[in-house]
């Protein structure tokens, strides 16, 4: 894997399933499975801000691209967030009967709330001629740690509920997906999810394929929704169909 998708925030490569024979391979799994893919690639995009910004010049068409990438896995990020708070969390408590047993998770998703607002400032709001890759790259350690931890942090509150209804958690995990995907562009947010994404990538010590959706859906992608913000997409640190690739500039 290259270098882009790894540093500074580190991938989820295990799901602690492996350390907790107790736990059925059911629902619960699946949930924390596709949700730490999720989560990696959310790291991903981070890590390719991160590692590309040093070498990206002010003024150019490819700031503007650059800046665009910045504004998308910010909404990627921001979507993502919120449909926890507003929905997966509550049908959590809902579940289980506990009050209290995401409020780790929403102190967590506190700590970062502040440093991404500051970032979402910046790269909505600079002018092209006036970006700085040192900015940025201070911007996204101020709240990229803390996104690190919780998103690390959460896979094991899922685990969890391998104790409850399986048919509840898969309409729980269908629910996200639904209220995820109605906030989500086409020509934005899934451009830079699937490019974010690695097919080979080794979780749990398995090959998990993600996201799991047609391949001819891809080619959809690449030919039909890509091409709308192309100049963006360079900086994904995989091709549309999840294959890892170099950093499109210089690693900083």
């Amino acid at each position: 894997m290259h270098q882009s998708a790894e540093i500074p925030f580190s991938l989820i490569r295990e799901t602690g399933l492996n350390s907790r024979p107790e736990i059925p391979h059911q629902q619960a799994v699946r949930l924390a499975k596709n949700m730490t893919l999720t989560h990696n690639v959310i790291l991903r995009s981070l890590n390719a801000s991160y590692r590309q910004c040093l070498a990206i010049k002010p003024g150019t068409t490819k700031t503007q691209d650059f800046l665009l990438f910045n504004q998308t896995l910010c909404q990627v990020l921001a979507i993502h967030h919120d449909v926890e708070e507003e929905y997966l969390f509550p049908e959590i408590q809902r579940l289980s009967g506990n009050e209290t047993i995401m409020d780790v998770n929403i102190q967590e998703h506190k700590a970062f709330h502040d440093g991404l607002d500051r970032f979402e400032e910046y790269i909505m709001n600079v002018p092209p001629a006036h970006f700085r890759g040192e900015e940025l790259q201070q911007l996204l350690m101020g709240f990229g740690k803390a996104v690190e931890t919780h998103l690390h942090h959460e896979i094991a509150t899922l685990l969890d509920l391998h104790v409850y209804d399986a048919g509840e958690i898969t309409k729980m995990a269908k629910g996200m997906h639904d209220r995820t995907m109605e906030r989500s562009d086409k020509f934005r947010h899934f451009p830079l999810f699937i490019g974010c994404a690695d097919r080979s990538f080794r979780l749990d010590s398995q090959v998990e394929s993600f996201p799991q959706i047609p391949y001819f859906v891809l080619w959809i992608a690449k030919l039909f929704f890509e091409p709308r913000h192309a100049g963006a997409w360079r900086f994904n640190p995989s091709t549309t169909f999840g294959q890892p690739r170099a950093c499109a500039v210089e690693l900083a």
